[in-house]
């Protein structure tokens, strides 16, 4: 776990922890905002929306049991796939904090 709190990251006492601190949560912002990015797109929207329309409307009308427990497997990944791209947007604002709450202890810490 990234240490992201400001009690977290006041235990950390040497610069190079720090760093590698910073770098956790400035990796996990670039994702965040990549996924932000990718949900944002109206594009993708439209595609996962068409998706799962054309998915329902086919298992409404199949008649085969092992096709409509495949065709609900699809619905529910596509909506695991929507949630996964939320989940990693949620962090985001916890990791800036974070960056700069160690920027300003690595201040501190250089005189």
């Amino acid at each position: 776990m990234i240490p992201t709190t400001a009690q977290d990251i006041a235990h950390v006492t040497n610069d190079k922890s720090l760093r590698d601190i910073e770098q956790a949560n400035r990796d996990h912002l670039r994702v965040a905002e990549a996924a932000k990015g990718i949900l944002d797109d109206p594009f993708f929207n439209q595609v996962m929306d068409d998706l799962e329309k054309q998915t329902v409307a086919t298992w409404e009308n199949c008649d085969n049991p092992v096709d409509r427990d495949r065709l609900h497997v699809t619905i529910r990944v596509l909506k695991v796939i929507r949630r996964a791209f939320k989940t990693y947007t949620q962090g985001a604002e916890t990791a800036r904090l974070a960056i700069e709450q160690i920027t300003e202890k690595r201040k501190n810490l250089n005189g």
